[in-house]
């Protein structure tokens, strides 16, 4: 296929997903929605039910730094490929990055994409680098969720240790090629720190809705979580994390319904907080948010 053919294909397909991206997002969230409210009645679980140190946790102080790893990760990105984008600016983009996963997708990839190119990177290497960063992403928490998961059964363990192992290796190679065998170490390192706050968040997300899970079963809904979001069937990922996290309680001590909740708690925190940043972020006048 030549390039003006692929280019036409492409085009095609990024119009369908626009036309049909609203329609989704309403039925998707329409079934969260409904997924939500069957499982707080499964927990018996009213509004008022919902812990509130908690949920504050999860706001003030674990989504923030959430958006202050996602920054870092930006910059690191950034210097992989030879962009200088000051870590204040990174924060930025990282906030409406995020936010961008319920806009046509991938939103929170065409933001990254679109940082570096406005910066001179050339279009297929900034795509290079964000997909080879979300794939070892994915990937380390598929090994994670692998080596944690104790009710699951062997070939299910064997087959996310040996999945996550491939993936880990396959990305960091294309990272190095892309950057440098030292951006890729560092690459990994970042994985191995922001695992453990995805899943510390999961855990907290937990306690809010009173359902307490032994510390390394935050790692397996934290991969439902991160598997969702990078899944563009619909925005965010929305519905995506919350079922998968669903179908793997069943390999673990939480309920169902009590992993669907807490996933979409999760979620719906982080897009606010997000969205806050994102709005105080578009509020600075152009000059003050330029590069120095």
């Amino acid at each position: 296929m030549n390039e003006g053919r692929l280019q036409s294909v492409l085009s095609g397909i990024g119009a369908a997903r626009r036309r049909w991206r609203l329609p989704l997002l309403l039925a998707t969230a329409g079934l969260v929605l409904a997924g939500c409210v069957y499982s707080a009645m499964a927990l018996d679980l009213a509004l008022g039910d919902l812990a509130p140190a908690p949920l504050l946790a999860l706001a003030l102080l674990l989504v923030p730094v959430s958006l202050g790893y996602a920054a870092l990760n930006m910059k690191l990105t950034a210097v992989a490929v030879g962009a200088a984008i000051p870590l204040a600016k990174c924060l930025r983009i990282a906030c409406f990055a995020q936010l961008a996963e319920v806009a046509p997708a991938p939103g929170g990839a065409i933001v990254r994409g679109a940082a570096l190119i406005e910066r001179g990177v050339a279009p297929s290497r900034a795509a290079a680098i964000v997909t080879a960063n979300a794939i070892l992403w994915i990937a380390c928490a598929v090994f994670a969720a692998g080596l944690t998961a104790r009710g699951a059964p062997p070939w299910a363990v064997m087959g996310a240790l040996g999945l996550g192992a491939a993936g880990m290796a396959v990305s960091t190679l294309w990272i190095a090629r892309i950057g440098s065998i030292r951006i890729a170490s560092l690459s990994v390192v970042l994985r191995v720190v922001g695992l453990p706050v995805a899943a510390l968040r999961m855990i907290i997300a937990f306690a809010a809705i009173s359902v307490p899970i032994p510390a390394a079963e935050g790692f397996v809904f934290a991969f439902a979580s991160i598997a969702g979001s990078a899944a563009s069937i619909a925005p965010a990922g929305l519905g995506v994390s919350e079922g998968l996290a669903a179908l793997l309680a069943t390999m673990t001590a939480a309920a169902p319904a009590a992993a669907f909740l807490a996933v979409a708690l999760n979620r719906i925190v982080g897009l606010i907080v997000a969205a806050l940043a994102s709005a105080v972020y578009a509020l600075i006048p152009p000059g003050e948010a330029r590069d120095g």
